[in-house]
């Protein structure tokens, strides 16, 4: 009987994580004049130049302009829920400078930001408020409204910004479960353990395995992500890896207190377990299935 032993890979990667770059990403610039594009149109607002800035950078997204000419941000307050729809992802947030015009206080203002701040962030949607300092080069002659270099630089100012708020919706996106599982061969055992003579790189991946998914078991638990590894013994077939004689198969055999070489299945048995929702708080563990070969 020829006996192979399974080569070092990875064989199965399960995990329900967000797809966030995969889906639309909706956004809403809620502002006055300046974000409804006076004198420029809507097409050439910020919003629409930022749309254009995503796409060019790979980006899905679509950029509704909520722009309101003479708003004030207590009239922002008012409309955020009506003109922000459910399933938005991020609000642009431009106050602009009416409040000032209309004898609005700064403490007002500031108010009336901070709730429109809390209240979108209570229906977990990430916000950006843009309210910088414009040099007036990027003004009209009226001194109020931008012109369209005005409008192409907030876009660009603005774009670092949403990139970082994309990644970072990624790392926080909360999956329901994953399984990260990982099978390397039979001299993992004695390669991690006692290392194997001029196989040191060989020794080093068997260590770097078990290693890996300690730590990203670390990282990952209370995302509900479980990450493990198995490592077999002698298996009865035939496989494109290391194949051994009918006297160094006896050989193997005989140290196997089990007394047979171990099957496919119950390989894969643990692995489909391991992948199941039966081993949700097994984590960070490497399983020895072996008959018995090495007892760690």
């Amino acid at each position: 009987m020829k006996v192979s032993a399974i080569p070092f890979a990875v064989i199965v990667f399960l995990s329900a994580m967000t797809a966030v770059a995969a889906e639309q990403l909706r956004i809403v610039a809620i502002g006055a004049s300046n974000t409804q594009g006076w004198y420029v149109g809507k097409q050439g607002a910020y919003p629409a130049k930022l749309q254009a800035l995503l796409k060019a950078k790979g980006v899905d997204a679509q950029v509704i302009n909520a722009g309101v000419p003479l708003d004030t941000t207590a009239g922002m307050l008012k409309r955020i829920d009506r003109d922000v729809p459910v399933g938005t992802d991020i609000v642009i947030l431009q106050p602009g400078a009416n409040d000032l015009r209309f004898f609005v206080t700064k403490e007002e203002r500031a108010a009336n930001i901070a709730a429109m701040e809390r209240r979108l962030r209570e229906r977990s949607i990430k916000v950006i408020v843009y309210d910088e300092v414009i040099p007036l080069r990027y003004y009209t002659f009226d001194f109020i409204h931008l012109t369209g270099e005005g409008h192409a630089m907030i876009a660009a100012k603005l774009l670092p910004w949403i990139m970082a708020t994309i990644n970072r919706r990624a790392v926080d996106a909360k999956p329901s479960m994953g399984r990260g599982l990982w099978a390397s061969d039979r001299n993992n055992i004695r390669s991690r353990h006692n290392g194997l003579a001029a196989k040191v790189h060989y020794a080093a991946a068997k260590a770097g395995v078990v290693g890996m998914i300690k730590s990203i078991a670390q990282e990952s638990a209370e995302r509900g992500v479980t990450a493990n590894c198995i490592a077999p013994g002698f298996l009865a077939i035939p496989m494109a890896g290391v194949s051994y004689s009918p006297s160094q198969s006896e050989a193997f055999l005989a140290s196997i207190p089990a007394g047979r070489f171990e099957s496919a299945s119950e390989i894969a048995a643990a692995a489909v377990f391991l992948a199941s929702d039966e081993a949700a708080y097994i984590t960070g563990q490497p399983l020895h299935i072996n008959g018995g070969l090495a007892r760690i």
